[in-house]
Parts: C-alpha cells; sequence; structure tokens
C-alpha cells in the first residue's frame, strides 16, 4: 500500500472513529430521544468497525515499525481477553449476563483508547508524509 492511500485510509478511520465513539450520545442529547431501540445495532456497529479497522491495520505491513501506535499492542491483548472472556461465558447464562453488563463499562473506555491509537497513528502518518515531501529525492 502506498503512502498516500495508507494516509487516506487512517485518516478516513480516525474520522469514522471520532464519529463513531461520539456521535450517537450527542444525536441522542440533541434530539432528546430514546435510543435503547437502535442501542444494540449502534453497539454492534462500532464494534464491528473497530475489529475491521484493527484487523485491516494489523495486515497492513509496517516493517520498520514507523507509524503504528505503541498503544496498539494494549489494545489488541484488551481484545484478546475480551473476546476469551466472552467464550469462556457462553456456557453460563448467569456469568454471561454478569460478563455483559460490566461489559457496558469496559467497552465505551476500550473505544476511547481505540480512538486515541487512531489519531496517534493518523499524527505519525502525516509527519512521515510531510518528511519525505521536504527530503529531495524521496516518493
Amino acid at each position: 500500500m502506498t503512502d498516500s492511500r495508507l494516509l487516506q485510509l487512517k485518516r478516513f478511520d480516525a474520522i469514522a472513529q471520532l464519529a463513531l465513539a461520539f456521535g450517537p450520545p450527542v444525536i441522542s442529547a440533541i434530539a432528546s430521544c430514546d435510543m435503547t431501540a437502535g442501542a444494540f445495532a449502534g453497539y454492534v456497529l462500532v464494534g464491528g468497525w473497530r475489529l475491521i479497522s484493527n484487523i485491516a491495520t494489523l495486515a497492513t505491513p509496517d516493517p520498520e515499525k514507523r507509524w503504528k501506535s505503541s498503544l496498539r499492542p494494549l489494545y489488541n491483548v484488551v481484545l484478546l481477553i475480551i473476546i476469551t472472556g466472552c467464550a469462556l461465558c457462553l456456557t453460563d447464562g448467569q456469568m454471561l449476563v454478569k460478563y455483559l453488563y460490566a461489559m457496558l463499562f469496559i467497552t465505551p473506555l476500550l473505544a476511547l483508547l481505540y480512538v486515541i491509537v487512531s489519531f496517534v497513528e493518523l499524527a505519525t502518518l502525516k509527519k512521515l508524509r510531510a518528511a519525505a515531501v521536504n527530503q529531495p529525492g524521496s516518493i
């Protein structure tokens, strides 16, 4: 993937992360509407987008470790713990309910962490791109 395409992808992803993290609560507050009907669908949409984004970023090569955030491994470990915890709770209905209740408080923090990771990576890519443009003979 060329640097300009990667930069475009990360720019789109960072904006989408921000919109998905803060858009629904702001819309709900402005419209004074009950969002319980669409809350589950929104929850799945936000989580699904972050998983796809994370997998796409993991699959994108960065052999020199230049642009991927140092927070990304932390996010991946927490994500792995969450997925494993869910799998372990599937056999016990009561434990699953407690797990899902805990996730209501944990996942917003995880979403905020991913927004930070996205913007750190975007800023790093912009700096690398600017440095490459300013160096004669590069690009």
